[in-house]
């Protein structure tokens, strides 16, 4: 099994997903869960695989990573 690069380990991939069954991160994903300062770390370390993520705040006052629709889950152009 792969995991996405800015994880340090299958195993931290592998917890994140399972917490994320228990709480939806929506159609962004991990990214939902990632901040700005982490992001520029990661983009700097060439090892974000979405370096057009924005964060704000989401439906529950907390800050969600929004990638860009294109790039989201279940994104199909046209649709």
């Amino acid at each position: 099994m792969t995991f996405p690069s800015c994880f340090d380990s299958r195993r931290q991939f592998q917890e994140w997903s399972q917490a994320a069954r228990r709480c939806d991160p929506g159609d962004s994903g991990f990214c939902t869960d990632c901040t700005s300062p982490y992001q520029q770390r990661m983009v700097a370390q060439e090892r974000c695989a979405h370096p057009a993520t924005i964060f704000g705040i989401g439906a529950d006052g907390g800050l969600d990573g929004r990638r860009p629709e294109q790039e989201r889950i279940g994104y199909e152009e046209g649709a």
